[in-house]
């Protein structure tokens, strides 16, 4: 552990004492919100990402492989192959693609078209990755008019109580709401793992690389 895992600590920490003040009742809600907010986001983020793809990138896409290989094809190697891919990939974003693994790692033909490059590697690469950027932005939006809502629910029908219910309300909020602390910190811990391989600073790699939760998340996912 290194102080990045007591700077998440301290983050469920506060999420806790956020949920006591809330009370159990509030933090359901929100919890029920974020977990609907993330189920909408990852469903809609693949046909929107399909979408984008097609109307945005599928343009520089085949007009890069065009323009690498001239004669619409290339061999069937796989370094070969590799190479047409990380030409046609838009700027930035192959440091990214490399450290999620998504490169092919075999290479079975004897000849690959540019079509064929585009359409059963480098769509599929690039969709992936828009993927997940869509699905933060989603989670977002949908988070904050969920958020909105339970706002205006709890004002309405729930009140301040300091009997035992109250108590027990603002207990269980309490451990609801460390609880639900651990999706905003497995989202920053992801964002870190992924940031991590772009930049070129080595004691914000070495950070994360001895970071328990960044470690735990690269194992898991």
């Amino acid at each position: 552990m290194n102080v990045l895992d007591f700077v998440f600590i301290g983050l469920l920490v506060l999420f806790g004492i956020a949920g006591y003040r809330r009370g159990m009742a509030k933090v359901l809600m929100r919890l029920g919100a974020t977990a609907i907010s993330l189920i909408v986001a990852r469903i809609a983020a693949v046909p929107l990402s399909e979408y984008i793809y097609n109307i945005r990138i599928h343009g520089i896409v085949a007009e890069k492989l065009n323009a690498w290989l001239p004669e619409g094809s290339v061999g069937g190697s796989l370094e070969a192959l590799v190479e047409s891919i990380l030409n046609a990939l838009p700027e930035g974003t192959e440091q990214i693609v490399d450290y999620l693994h998504l490169l092919p790692v075999e290479s079975g033909e004897s000849l690959y078209t540019v079509a064929q490059i585009e359409n059963d590697y480098v769509q599929p690469i690039i969709t992936k990755v828009v993927v997940l950027i869509t699905t933060v932005v989603l989670f977002t939006l949908f988070s904050f008019i969920l958020m909105m809502i339970v706002n205006a629910i709890d004002n309405h029908y729930f009140k301040e109580n300091h009997n035992v219910i109250g108590t027990i309300n603002r207990i269980g909020g309490a451990v609801i709401g460390f609880v639900r602390g651990v999706i905003p910190v497995g989202i920053i811990a992801v964002a870190m793992n992924l940031i991590a391989p772009l930049l070129s600073d080595q004691g914000f790699t070495d950070l994360v690389s001895g970071s328990y939760f960044c470690s735990l998340l690269t194992n898991l996912f």
